[in-house]
């Protein structure tokens, strides 16, 4: 495990029967930083999640959580966590649900009323926070499920699909939350099937796919693999499409050309030339995350 690591999965795997869960899982997810599990549903990262928490067993392989075997016994007090489905005692309003769990976690409750006060302004919880939770929405129930897992000062939270049910204002407070907490050292986990959402939102990315990991990825190099984009005088012949094509480089609009291999960028250039078109600007591409996840799914297809 390394040391800036916060959970390292050391060929984890999880069977339910005859079905996988994940499937040899090896890496090392940071310290301090927000880590973002990315993927269809049902591609694993509910599982890798659980097993993190210590609430599913690996099959095989191992957790490692601060340095420390994860076992189903392993105490939850440094974690804090919200589920893909909250379940909440719904007789208890807000207020008195945040007062049971501050005596769980072993908090006085004007130990956290501060804070409580502060996060349910953020995310406009409180003209609800005297309501039964029976009555609360689910975008309501969600911001009280956000909002606890935060309360008792943990050093990693986990959060699986955390903006499900919160509309867009709320979702960008969320993100605002997310980058305070991580600002103050906390480690965090999120998992999101929905690309547009979580794009420039973490710091690291793993994707998921056929339950395993198919990739890990710091967010600065996600940003740099767009490729190169060439810009011409006219549009381009589709005649050229097949040369292009045998040097990863494709039409994406009339007189645009994208190649995506670095090492045929003067070949290609050549080639535009050659054909008599007139090369008016190259210039870097991004890499957003839905391209980057589709050429990942796109090249799993090819070799498999």
């Amino acid at each position: 495990m390394c040391a800036n690591s916060i959970v390292s999965l050391q060929g984890a795997s999880k069977w339910y029967g005859k079905k996988p869960g994940v499937l040899d899982c090896n890496v090392d997810i940071p310290r301090g930083k927000i880590t973002a599990f990315v993927g269809k549903n049902g591609a694993g990262k509910t599982t890798a999640i659980k097993l993190i928490m210590g609430y599913l067993r690996p099959t095989s392989g191992r957790v490692i959580l601060n340095g420390v075997p994860r076992t189903m016994l392993t105490v939850n007090g440094s974690i804090g966590y919200l589920p893909e489905s909250l379940r909440f005692p719904e007789l208890y309003s807000v207020n008195q649900l945040f007062e049971s769990l501050a005596g769980i976690r072993g908090l006085r409750y004007r130990e956290v009323k501060e804070f409580l006060d502060r996060e349910a302004e953020l995310l406009e919880l409180q003209a609800y926070r005297k309501k039964n939770l029976r009555s609360c929405s689910k975008g309501t129930r969600q911001k009280v499920g956000i909002i606890q897992a935060f309360m008792h000062n943990p050093q990693l939270v986990v959060m699986d699909e955390p903006t499900t049910g919160l509309d867009p204002a709320v979702r960008h407070r969320f993100f605002q939350l997310l980058r305070q907490r991580q600002s103050q050292g906390v480690s965090i986990i999120i998992s999101s099937h929905n690309l547009k959402e979580i794009e420039s939102q973490a710091d690291y990315y793993l994707f998921f796919d056929q339950n395993r990991i198919i990739e890990a990825i710091d967010a600065e190099k996600l940003g740099s693999g767009g490729g190169t984009c060439i810009l011409v005088d006219r549009d381009i012949s589709s005649t050229l499409s097949p040369k292009l094509a045998n040097l990863s480089a494709t039409v994406v609009e009339g007189c645009k050309v994208l190649v995506s291999n670095e090492d045929f960028l003067n070949g290609v250039i050549s080639l535009l030339i050659g054909a008599g078109l007139q090369v008016k600007n190259v210039l870097p591409r991004k890499s957003n995350l839905e391209d980057y996840f589709l050429n990942l799914l796109a090249e799993g297809s090819e070799r498999g």
